[in-house]
């Protein structure tokens, strides 16, 4: 070395070669140091051609008092104390110029050497020194060191927070909830000590480090105040953090739900209510609200009924409204809860009139909505229509309306418009939060009787349902048949669409000289005109099968306008040799329904599909919504999965199950068999084609031979990617009467 021993000594070495550099002080530091040959070759001060050195940043801090390099401990972190006079040196002092950035938001230090001094202590500062870019660009022009500073004389009382999980954290968005772990930065001996104080009334905690929990309802700011005592010393220090409510679990509504006497007497309508948790392989909570439609009750003040369920298991009740204790004469809609929900759970809540043995069961199924679904302000036109609705004298239509809303009143607007688009009149309906309403044939009864418009019987109408600004609702209809007393539920399209497939438009041999028939209802909810493509896709069976079939047209339709067909197959097969027979079955059917070519609308539309059977106790049925590749399953898609719940399979009923291609012209699937309990029952695969996109397993093919369960499940995966989509027909073994189950996707 050079032999020096002043601070800051500054030295050159002329020649290239390995060194040795000895510093004395209080102690001996030793250091190698490698010196490359420079650019101008060394000797006699005139060759040329070397290579660029190549002169990496770095810096070292020393005690500018003494003089000494202070070095980084065990963890890579340079201690020092507040209010201590340091000084920063460069690695080199060849840089045309440096930028020292000292971490604690004072201005940046310049120069080979700077001098800073750090006036409070607890903080952990990164110091960082930047210099311009060598010509060789493999140099490094940025070096960095963290530091952290202590007080001067006694705790400081500073701490840390984070959450104990190590997810990220903001002081100022805090969750509800969420276990937080407080760490003091002042590390004492056994005699010192820590009091927390977390401001939320809790006892005070005690240890350099511990954790807490805040539960909060709304935004609350909490101080935390540390003390540290160490000996006669005291520091403490304090921070707010403000903690949010966690969010709103999520909740879904089921309507339609009756505990009521029949027309007949010792007849009852009752609501047989199933819920599954679909997660193959967490468990989930769920907490069930009934909402009374006779005397409202606050939404703080709903009765909660809490429900564990596993992996793919399900619970149900044959009538739901008496499990929450209602007397006779109850009806109004279900609140679900999701707790934990890992999720969303899968319903099925069938409503019927039960009573009669000699005539069976006739009912519905309305489906599930969520709480952020329905009918609001920012629904377009297409999501606030019910379809299909009839008072002529054979059924009449009943509306029903959920708030879904739990702070505030809705107010909704019901519009009624003729089968051309002409608007026949406006019910307002208002109801409280989480309301529900119900009224008795609207378009026929008289306004001082009940409430309605008083106009003659209608065969064919629409309702729009509208709110103000805040509201939202579900809105429903129940087509109620005169003589069977079986109804078909009518509900808004969550997600309409141009294009639609409807299946089970079917006509075919029933019991007893009858024949099964389908109506088809075709909807305009644009303000233009257009020509919508209607395609009929079926398998005609007599003795034999023949192959599939298809026969459309286009069908102009005006601004607002409704078509319909009671009758469809036999009005749609027409021409030579096309006369339907009603000794043959056409089955496997869809409809298709997307704009026609060359119309330039592209609005959505809106279907919707009805079969039943004339039977001598009279008509009974279940309605068919159009389907599109949102409803079906794929492992492509986010709904990798369909599921159906509540299925029964007993001397009182069978369960049917119909699978179709939503698009495309194959798909394979595999089907799963769940009983109540989760276990699975039975499990087979199937192949779709484009000559036979659509398949149903009957009753024997589900569940034969197996243990069956008092309800069960279904669930199917689509094994290439192909959207698939199912529905159930619930079918009662006397009536004949069947419910209609939409399958759900899920993940």
């Amino acid at each position: 070395g050079n032999g020096s021993t002043q601070n800051g000594q500054t030295f050159s070495y002329s020649n290239a070669g390995t060194y040795t550099l000895t510093l004395s002080g209080p102690g001996t530091v030793t250091a190698t140091i490698t010196v490359a040959q420079g650019a101008g070759g060394g000797g006699g001060g005139g060759g040329g051609g070397g290579a660029p050195t190549c002169a990496d940043v770095d810096f070292k801090v020393l005690d500018a008092g003494s003089g000494l390099q202070i070095t980084a401990n065990q963890f890579g972190v340079i201690p020092v104390l507040a209010n201590e006079s340091l000084s920063f040196t460069a690695s080199a002092t060849t840089f045309t110029s440096y930028d020292w950035d000292f971490g604690d938001g004072t201005p940046h230090g310049t120069g080979a050497t700077a001098p800073h001094t750090y006036l409070s202590g607890g903080i952990y500062p990164t110091v960082k020194l930047t210099v311009p870019a060598n010509s060789n660009s493999t140099c490094k022009t940025q070096a960095s060191h963290d530091l952290f500073v202590s007080g001067p004389a006694g705790p400081t009382g500073i701490f840390v927070a984070r959450y104990a999980d190590n997810s990220p954290f903001l002081a100022t968005q805090v969750a509800s909830g969420k276990a937080m772990s407080f760490l003091a930065t002042d590390a004492g001996d056994a005699s010192t000590t820590y009091t927390w104080d977390f401001g939320d009334g809790s006892l005070p905690g005690t240890g350099q480090t511990l954790t807490h929990t805040y539960n909060e309802s709304v935004v609350t700011n909490r101080t935390v105040k540390l003390i540290v005592t160490m000996g006669s010393l005291t520091g403490s220090t304090q921070q707010t953090f403000t903690v949010l409510p966690p969010p709103e679990p999520p909740k879904w509504f089921v309507a339609g739900v009756a505990y009521l006497p029949g027309a007949i007497a010792g007849t009852l309508w009752q609501t047989d209510f199933t819920i599954l948790n679909p997660d193959p392989t967490r468990p989930g909570t769920y907490s069930l609200a009934f909402l009374d439609g006779r005397n409202p009750v606050a939404p703080a003040n709903l009765v909660w009924k809490t429900i564990n369920l596993g992996a793919q298991q399900s619970i149900s009740s044959p009538n739901v409204l008496a499990f929450f204790g209602q007397p006779l004469g109850s009806y109004g809609a279900l609140l679900v809860r999701g707790d934990v929900a890992p999720v969303a759970p899968v319903t099925t809540s069938r409503t019927f009139n039960n009573g009669d043995p000699t005539k069976g069961t006739f009912g519905l199924s309305v489906p599930s909505t969520q709480a952020s679904s329905g009918v609001s302000p920012q629904a377009s036109a297409a999501q606030q229509y019910l379809i299909g609705l009839r008072d002529d004298g054979t059924a009449y239509t009943n509306i029903a309306l959920v708030n879904l809303v739990s702070t505030d009143w809705s107010h909704a607007h019901l519009t009624f418009f003729d089968a051309m688009g002409v608007n026949l009149g406006l019910l307002n309906v208002s109801m409280p939060p989480y309301g529900v309403a119900q009224l008795t044939r609207p378009l026929t009864t008289p306004p001082l009787a009940g409430g309605g418009l008083g106009l003659p019987n209608r065969d064919l109408y629409s309702v729009q349902v509208t709110v103000d600004a805040g509201g939202a609702v579900f809105p429903y209809a129940t087509i109620i048949d005169n003589t069977s007393t079986d109804p078909i539920a009518v509900t808004p399209t969550v997600q309409p669409s141009s294009a639609y497939r409807v299946p089970g438009i079917v006509r075919a041999p029933g019991a007893n000289g009858t024949v099964w028939r389908s109506r088809f209802f075709l909807h305009n909810p644009s303000s233009a005109p257009r020509k919508v493509n209607v395609q009929y896709s079926y398998v005609a069976c007599a003795a034999t099968c023949g192959g599939r079939s298809s026969i459309g047209q286009d069908i102009p339709l005006a601004a607002g306008e409704t078509k319909s067909w009671d009758d469809f197959p036999s009005a749609w097969i027409t021409g030579p040799g096309s006369t339907v027979s009603d000794d043959v079955t056409y089955g496997d059917s869809f409809i298709d329904v997307s704009p026609a070519t060359g119309d330039t609308n592209v609005d959505p539309l809106l279907v919707l599909g009805e079969t039943f059977n004339v039977q001598p106790t009279g008509p009974v049925g279940l309605e068919l919504p159009g389907f599109t590749d949102l409803d079906a399953g794929s492992k492509t898609s986010a709904g990798k999965r369909l599921v159906l719940a509540g299925l029964e399979s007993d001397n009182a009923f069978r369960t049917n199950v119909a699978f179709f291609l939503t698009s495309g012209a194959a798909g394979i699937f595999q089907v799963h068999v769940i009983s109540d309990t989760g276990a699975e029952l039975k499990s087979f695969g199937w192949n779709l084609t484009g000559s036979s996109p659509f398949k149903q397993f009957s009753d024997s093919d589900l569940f034969g031979g197996v243990n069956k369960s008092d309800r069960m499940s279904i669930i199917v995966d689509s094994l290439d990617g192909s959207p698939v989509a199912a529905y159930a027909t619930i079918i009662d073994n006397t009536s004949g009467a069947a419910t209609f189950v939409k399958a759900q996707t899920g993940p």
